[in-house]
């Protein structure tokens, strides 16, 4: 039983292999190699039958696996190689290679499968980036782990949204600064360089509520504009499939000492290019963006653009109003109190186009010591200018009943 099960393993791995290796084979990296420039496209524009005007043109990438690859496959010449850019930044006495978006998996997602010679420019540059990225966050005083992610904030399907976040000094993108996101998988793509430190970063993430029965989550938010009210940081509690292999291929590698790269270097096509991986960092070099962004704290902030209009003397002719959706759900009130509740096409509450009568949900409080009637609806206060103030805002509105001579306040959130 043992060896016939073992003879089905062993073909069904050979068939598997073959699969492989003919998709490999059929894969051809030309197709997106723009021969002028000597450098990759990052896309093809299908519509307009060409390749897209962007590049990838610098080594600290993480296309420069294609890059070897297609090199290995002779898709494209051994030369493209040295057109990638090798602009260097410096921090201290130490230098690396800058990217494009300062991102963690730019520098280090590459290393799961392709080895780094120790003192190469790569090596050196992979370095660099675990040291700034520790350095960087605690100046700001968040975990490391600053990687291109998903972040705080959800479109009208209530999916998260993404984008690169990266170090300022080492991207050469605009704005890196002004975002704080920190992603779980992008400081376990270092722990085959820094396990201790890493551990230690994982145990202080899972503090700040990472961490749950599916594992970690896809990263925590620290910018200010995106966190709710009285917190330091939101949780984007999402798991995405490539960031989790990326977590499990890592660990695996520390675990089994880099396996997944010695496997690659087996192949006889990529050993033949392995020289590639050996350059040294260059004695003369382009240095770029010396003058370094100052890390300031994170100030946390009510919104800039946040808006609330109060109107305490109401202009009876004139309708103002304030309408909150989401899509689905619809909010709409003018400044009397009256309006309408609507889930799609259901009305919460009776509503017509007409002025006959006060249209809404309404309240009314009576104290039973004067006998007197305070309500949300504006028509059924008796000293409405004295005592009713509505305020509207973004996400709420909000009213304000005073009964004057006992200064009670009753407020009414919608």
């Amino acid at each position: 039983m043992y060896v016939t099960k073992t003879f089905l393993q062993e073909k069904d791995n050979k068939e598997l292999a073959l699969v492989v290796n003919q998709l490999i084979e059929n894969t051809d990296f030309s197709t997106l190699y723009n021969k002028e420039q000597q450098i990759f496209s990052i896309g093809f524009n299908i519509d307009e039958n060409k390749l897209t005007d962007s590049y990838y043109d610098l080594l600290a990438s993480e296309a420069r696996q294609a890059s070897l690859v297609a090199i290995a496959k002779k898709d494209v010449p051994s030369r493209h190689w040295n057109y990638l850019s090798r602009t260097l930044t410096t921090l201290g006495k130490y230098k690396g290679l800058v990217s494009w978006s300062g991102t963690a998996f730019e520098y280090l997602m590459p290393n799961i499968n392709i080895p780094k010679v120790e003192g190469s420019l790569l090596d050196e540059s992979c370095k660099f980036l675990i040291q700034t990225q520790i350095k960087y966050s605690e100046k700001l005083n968040i975990p490391w782990g600053i990687s291109e992610s998903a972040f705080n904030l959800k479109d009208l399907q209530g999916n998260y949204q993404y984008k690169a976040f990266g170090i300022p000094w080492l991207g050469l993108k605009r704005g890196l600064a002004d975002e704080m996101v920190v992603s779980a998988y992008g400081g376990i793509l270092a722990i085959t360089e820094v396990p201790k430190e890493e551990i230690r970063n994982l145990k202080r993430l899972e503090e700040e509520g990472m961490y749950d029965k599916f594992g970690f989550y896809e990263a925590i938010d620290y910018t200010p504009e995106r966190v709710g009210k009285g917190k330091r940081a939101d949780v984007v509690k999402t798991y995405m499939a490539h960031h989790q292999g990326l977590i499990l291929l890592s660990i695996n590698n520390l675990f089994s000492g880099n396996i997944l790269s010695k496997r690659f270097m087996k192949n006889p096509e990529i050993e033949a290019v392995s020289i590639l991986l050996q350059e040294t960092m260059p004695e003369k070099s382009i240095i770029t963006k010396e003058k370094k962004e100052k890390v300031e704290k994170i100030k946390y902030k009510d919104y800039e653009n946040y808006v609330e209009t109060t109107y305490k003397k109401l202009d009876e002719r004139l309708i103002t109003g304030n309408f909150i959706s989401n899509e689905n759900y619809l909010v709409a009130m003018n400044q009397k109190g009256q309006g309408v509740s609507k889930y799609k096409n259901i009305y919460i509450n009776r509503f017509k186009a007409s002025d006959d009568y006060p249209q809404g949900i309404f309240y009314c409080v009576k104290n039973i010591k004067t006998k007197k009637y305070i309500s949300s609806n504006y028509a059924y206060n008796e000293n409405k200018e004295n005592q009713y103030q509505i305020s509207f805002m973004e996400d709420r509105h909000e009213q304000e009943i005073v009964e004057r001579k006992y200064k009670n306040k009753n407020k009414n959130h919608n």
